[in-house]
């Protein structure tokens, strides 16, 4: 049996770790920050954890909405998720997450592109 992506990149310290950095970046960015004005940003971050956790193949349940009803109306378009990719990218690299590892959850994450864009 192989160890998961999960296993390999530390677990639940090293999903949690990404996620504080990546909502450091956005949450700071002038072309994103507005989406995150009214949020509870607790709940996004507990939510955002049990995603990546779920993406990198961990013993994770993600409890979140669906991903297009999670971004219904918000009017996200390609700039702003390929901006969002690159912060995830960048939390994935400062927190040790060799290149094969981040691959292969940004392979998983986009995935959900259709999903996330402009899906009003």
């Amino acid at each position: 049996m192989t160890e998961s992506t999960y296993a390999a990149i530390g677990g639940q310290e090293t999903v949690e770790a990404v996620v504080r950095d990546f909502y450091q970046m956005v949450c700071y960015d002038e072309q994103l920050s507005g989406y995150f004005a009214d949020t509870d940003m607790d709940s996004l971050r507990s939510h955002q954890a049990e995603f990546l956790g779920a993406v990198a193949g961990g013993p994770v349940d993600y409890s979140g909405m669906d991903m297009t009803d999670a971004h219904r109306d918000l009017d996200i378009d390609q700039s702003d998720f390929t901006l969002i990719v690159e912060y995830l990218e960048n939390a994935l690299v400062q927190n040790g997450v060799s290149e094969t590892h981040i691959s292969e959850i940004l392979s998983t994450v986009v995935t959900f592109e259709d999903a996330v864009v402009d899906n009003q």
